[in-house]
């Protein structure tokens, strides 16, 4: 009786835990990747109007590529398929020009609507579309070694998409795609993101 009883137990803890792989509805990550710059080109400018920044300043301008990571890229349903998602990322793009260096570095953070489409058991596609705070900094150092560093703080969007693949119950590997948009009083600050990265199911 004991011998029954004891295989009963564990077969329902088994059941449970089984069954319990079924509802898992959120998802907590990291990422990293290139980031591609599609907005405007973006340059030094000094503060004081007597000095013309020259035509060799470094900058950064559409086509160039940077680096992208995701300290958080999060997301959870409420039901089968909406839901919401967030992300901490940061990143940056340099160029140099005449020994003199520009480095861009941006961050945000962000949070908005998820909609989730199961292909299969293992595969599911996110799209996602975030709003939040955006910040871009720049550091300039001339040809002296001088440096001279210029920020800001704006509102952003992100437009994208994610797809996971469930590698086991408890983890995933996901790849994505996403634009973003950081509005500003002098122009836009636009790129496309790409990133690959595991992120725990629970």
């Amino acid at each position: 009786m004991k011998k029954i009883t004891l295989l009963l137990l564990m077969i329902a803890v088994y059941a449970n835990g089984f069954a319990q792989e079924g509802i898992k509805k959120g998802y907590f990550g990291i990422s990293l990747g290139p980031s591609i710059h599609t907005g405007g080109n973006i340059r030094y400018v000094n503060a004081n109007p007597g000095i013309i920044p020259g035509s060799n300043d470094p900058e950064v301008g559409p086509g160039s590529v940077g680096f992208n990571f995701s300290f958080v890229d999060a997301g959870y349903t409420f039901d089968r398929n909406w839901g919401i998602a967030a992300k901490l990322q940061g990143g940056f793009f340099t160029n140099k020009a005449d020994r003199k260096v520009l480095k861009s570095n941006y961050g945000a953070i962000l949070l908005g609507p998820m909609y989730s489409y199961e292909i299969h058991d293992d595969l599911i596609i996110d799209f996602k579309a975030k709003g939040g705070r955006f910040f871009n900094v720049l550091d300039y150092t001339d040809e002296f070694a001088n440096g001279t560093r210029v920020s800001e703080f704006d509102f952003g969007i992100e437009l994208g998409a994610t797809a996971r693949y469930h590698l086991s119950p408890t983890s995933s590997w996901f790849n994505s795609i996403d634009f973003q948009n950081q509005f500003r009083g002098s122009g836009n600050i636009s790129r496309i993101n790409i990133a690959t990265g595991i992120a725990f199911r629970f």
